[in-house]
């Protein structure tokens, strides 16, 4: 396995076991198939105000909850980077994104980073 792609697969695995605290951002049955990879197809690192224009073409509404409200709008961004291949973000900081209080600490302006990777099956 190349290096990129056993970087991806970790990091994929280790979102994965953050989403069962970060209430299901990837479902947890997104790219069980053991013959799947997932691959990037985009990363992104935005500010406060980026991820404000990305939730307003999305038509997201900022709510009291900052952190579903920007799950919710890189979710959308990666369907958008990625539209026939039903991408997924994987979030990789703030730490306040990624901490177990995130509903409390995470704040918009904090930004967000991380990758949109899709579940590559194998050809038949």
């Amino acid at each position: 396995m190349s290096p990129i792609r056993c970087f991806l697969l970790c990091l994929a695995l280790t979102a994965c076991a953050r989403t069962a605290v970060a209430h299901d951002i990837v479902p947890a049955d997104w790219c069980v198939d053991e013959n799947a990879k997932p691959e990037r197809v985009a990363s992104f690192k935005f500010d406060g105000g980026q991820i404000r224009d990305v939730m307003a073409k999305c038509g997201i509404l900022e709510g009291e909850d900052h952190f579903h409200t920007v799950a919710n709008a890189m979710g959308e961004w990666c369907r958008i980077v990625a539209p026939r291949q039903d991408a997924m973000p994987f979030i990789s900081g703030p730490s306040s994104f990624i901490d177990k209080d995130h509903h409390a600490r995470y704040r918009i302006d904090d930004g967000i980073m991380g990758i949109c990777a899709v579940c590559v099956r194998p050809s038949r």
